[in-house]
């Protein structure tokens, strides 16, 4: 039964990595930029999928607060704010398409070969690996001992903008 059970997840992940691909496909080809921003929406919900699927819930839950919640709005915000009738005189190719093409063959044929000549199920057991690091305690100590000052200038950053914007919303509503 237990290999059943293992099984079935492994299957599991593959749909659900399946799937975020799917929707990350989705934000690329979409002529809209409204369901751009709701298949991203779907991809960041996936991805939390695949840390549920890894056993690392904290990453999960960030995933889904700061990615799904936040950055989402802010993208439709800002989607919503842009006039993009005056984006649509932009040409759509230049002289710097062929060489994205070119990149993004050559990686996608680096990714296929790696999947390729990994055995069937070593895959989620190497993102497993990558992921256990993904604890909260684990994320705590990195945090708050190998970068600590990184960690403390973006929140000194993080309270300049927040300072920035509050000045920045008076000086409007004093005019």
């Amino acid at each position: 039964m237990e290999a059943l059970s293992q099984f079935l997840s492994h299957y599991l992940i593959y749909i659900v990595m399946g799937l975020s691909i799917v929707t990350a496909l989705g934000i690329v080809f979409s002529k809209n930029a409204i369901h751009s921003v709701i298949a991203m929406l779907f991809t960041m919900i996936l991805v939390a999928g695949i840390y549920l699927l890894f056993d690392s819930e904290f990453l999960a839950a960030v995933q889904l607060l700061v990615y799904a919640g936040g950055i989402i709005v802010l993208f439709l915000f800002v989607v919503l704010l842009v006039a993009l009738h005056k984006l649509e005189n932009l040409r759509l190719y230049n002289t710097y398409s062929l060489v994205s093409v070119i990149l993004v063959i050559a990686l996608i044929v680096l990714l296929g070969a790696t999947f390729y000549a990994m055995p069937f199920g070593e895959a989620p057991k190497v993102v497993h690996n990558i992921i256990a690091g993904g604890s909260t305690e684990a994320v705590a100590m990195t945090l708050y001992t190998k970068f600590i000052l990184p960690f403390e200038i973006a929140s000194v950053l993080l309270l300049v903008a927040l300072i920035g914007a509050i000045i920045l919303t008076k000086a409007r509503t004093e005019q």
